[in-house]
């Protein structure tokens, strides 16, 4: 369930620049992007949770979100095999820039469940059909609470890095693809929480049937 009423519009300015890199030749290729933006946004909205298991929007007046983004793409083929990996970590800080009076304590401080460092790593290696693929995604901590002491001690949702390993095999069934694949997901069994009080699954599995049309 959500619930939004009564919010302002949002506008602001926003800027970003880039700088990219390629290389590529009839076996391998390889793409480098680094990046930088910076936003200035009024009545910015705010999705948070709350103790009845919903969420709620709201806008803050002036946010300030800034940082910068880095991505790697290669890939290509080595004998027999073909492989794939995509890489990429951002670093953002998103801070609540309005002030509302003496004892204000969300002035200067990061909006809450937006972690300053996030990222991911995927690899896939396929040959004659099989394939194994990797993924990595890690999260900083974040925040649970606009302000400090708000509404009691704060509670910070600790960082987390998830691994995931799944294997396969494409086959022609009617001149069409059929992909069978086996995936373990949180491989370590990490014990995380997307939103607090809501912890996810520990390591589970899944076996994934595609046939395309």
């Amino acid at each position: 369930k959500m619930e939004r009423a009564g919010l302002e519009s949002v506008k602001g300015t926003t800027s970003e620049l880039s700088l990219n890199f390629r290389r590529k030749d009839p076996v391998n290729h390889v793409e480098l992007r680094l990046g930088g933006f910076y936003a200035d946004i009024e009545n910015w909205i705010l999705w948070e949770p709350t103790l009845y298991r919903y969420w709620t929007a709201s806008n803050i007046r002036h946010v300030v979100s800034r940082g910068v983004e880095c991505m790697l793409e290669t890939g290509g083929r080595a004998g027999e095999w073909h492989y794939g990996m995509n890489a990429d970590y951002t670093f953002t800080l998103a801070t609540n820039e309005s002030y509302a009076g003496y004892g204000d304590l969300s002035l200067h401080r990061p909006l809450p469940y937006l972690p300053k460092h996030s990222g991911n790593l995927s690899v896939h290696c396929m040959r004659e059909g099989w394939f194994i693929d990797y993924q990595l995604v890690f999260s900083g901590k974040r925040f649970t609470q606009s302000a400090y002491g708000e509404d009691g001690p704060e509670i910070i949702l600790n960082p987390y890095a998830l691994n995931d390993l799944g294997a396969g095999k494409h086959l022609k069934l009617f001149t069409r693809e059929l992909t069978l694949k086996g995936v373990a997901r949180n491989i370590g069994g990490t014990e995380y929480m997307m939103s607090y009080t809501k912890p996810m699954p520990g390591r589970n599995y899944s076996v994934i049937i595609e046939y395309s049309f």
